[in-house]
C-alpha cells in the first residue's frame, strides 16, 4: 500500500520519537539553497554494509539521517567475506579495526574440495597477509554490518520493516513514500 509519510508528522513510525517534521515542512529532504554551513535531511534505503557506512559519514558531516531497512531487524548470518584493501582503510578511519580484528577469522588455508568433501586443491593464505602487510581478515557479512551499525547508536534514526516505495522530486524538496509506514493522524 502506498502511504505518504514525508512531509507529514512521522513520529509514529520512528520508535515514538517526535522528529518535529510537521505538515508544511515539505523540505524534509530538501537540498536546494544550501550553504556550506547548512545540512540536509537524508533518507537511506538499506541497513546492510553500505547504508550504515554512508549514514556514519553523513552524520559526521552534520546531516540528519533516516536509515530504512526492509528486514524487521539487522540481518544475521550470511557468508564469510575477505576484508582488506579500501574497506579495511575505511574501517580504520571509522575506528572499527579493534572490533573487526576481534570478530574476524584468521584463515590459514583455502581448500578446494569435491562433492564428497575430499581435498582436490588449495593454497596457504599467508600470501594475502604478505600482500596487505597484515591488513587482512575474513568475517561474516552480518558481523561487519552490526559493527558499523553499532557506531550509529543515538546519532541516526532507523526504521526497520519498511522500504522506500517512491520519491517525488520538486524544486525545493523531495516527497518520499514508504511501502508500509502509516502516515500518522
Amino acid at each position: 500500500m502506498r502511504r505518504e509519510v514525508f512531509p507529514r508528522d512521522v513520529h509514529e513510525v520512528n520508535s515514538g520519537r517526535n522528529t518535529n517534521i510537521k505538515e508544511g515542512t515539505s523540505q524534509w529532504l530538501s537540498n536546494s539553497h544550501l550553504s556550506a554551513e547548512m545540512h540536509m535531511r537524508i533518507a537511506i534505503n538499506g541497513a546492510g554494509i553500505a547504508g550504515p557506512t554512508l549514514a556514519y559519514w553523513l552524520s559526521n558531516a552534520g546531516h540528519q539521517v533516516l536509515l530504512i531497512e526492509d528486514a524487521p531487524a539487522l540481518r544475521t548470518g550470511g557468508y564469510v567475506a575477505d576484508f582488506w584493501g579500501i574497506g579495511y582503510d575505511i574501517a580504520e578511519k571509522m575506528g572499527l579495526l579493534p572490533q573487526i580484528k576481534a570478530i574476524g577469522y584468521q584463515m590459514r588455508e583455502v581448500r578446494i574440495v569435491d562433492q564428497k568433501g575430499r581435498r582436490t586443491g588449495g593454497f596457504a593464505t599467508d600470501v594475502f597477509w604478505r600482500m596487505t602487510n597484515g591488513r587482512y581478515t575474513s568475517l561474516k557479512r552480518s558481523d561487519l554490518s552490526a559493527a558499523i551499525y553499532g557506531l550509529l547508536a543515538g546519532r541516526v534514526e532507523t526504521m526497520f520493516g519498511d522500504s522506500i516505495e517512491g520519491i517525488e522530486e520538486r524544486d525545493e524538496f523531495a516527497r518520499v513514500w514508504f511501502r508500509t509506514a502509516c502516515s500518522g493522524p
